[in-house]
């Protein structure tokens, strides 16, 4: 498997000082009503190694809501989670874009993947078409992931 990451940094410790983190992934969703706000969030890479979420944890169906008042949330991921979603993106069969769909209702989810060597930006309408079904998967595990949806339906399953 090509998977480039994580990256392995063998600068000495005065240069890592000043290297950024590595943005490798932005989920974007946003309602086509104007009034709700865009939802993102980004998967990067520390210096160091280590993978985080980042983003501002904005309340769906809150109207006109001032994003900037919201504090950034930023929890850290797994090596092995990272390598999961990249593993399934790499072995994927994605058509090059989808066919034509709009609606009055629902909204855009968005996917980009990769940086400056090179990148990848998928958006799709509602519900994605047949071939980008994994797209859909992927965006859904990082809201998961970053809202902490699956602890949540535990713990109001009981």
């Amino acid at each position: 498997m090509n998977f480039p990451y994580p990256l392995k940094y063998t600068l000495p410790p005065e240069l890592m000082s000043k290297m950024r983190d590595k943005v490798i992934l932005i989920y974007r969703a946003e309602s086509t009503w104007t009034m709700f706000p865009k939802d993102e969030i980004t998967l990067y890479q520390r210096v160091n190694g280590e993978f985080y979420l980042k983003g501002r944890p904005i309340r769906h169906g809150v109207m006109c809501v001032d994003t900037d008042a919201i504090p950034i949330k930023e929890i850290r991921v797994s090596k092995r989670w990272v390598t999961g979603l990249f593993f399934r993106l790499e072995n994927a069969k994605i058509s090059a874009f989808p066919p034509p769909q709009m609606g009055a209702d629902g909204g855009f989810t968005e996917l980009e993947i990769g940086g400056y060597a090179g990148k990848a930006h998928y958006r799709w309408w509602s519900e994605p078409p047949e071939s980008w079904k994994v797209l859909d998967q992927i965006a859904s595990e990082i809201y998961d992931k970053f809202y902490n949806r699956s602890l949540l339906s535990k713990l109001t399953s009981k």
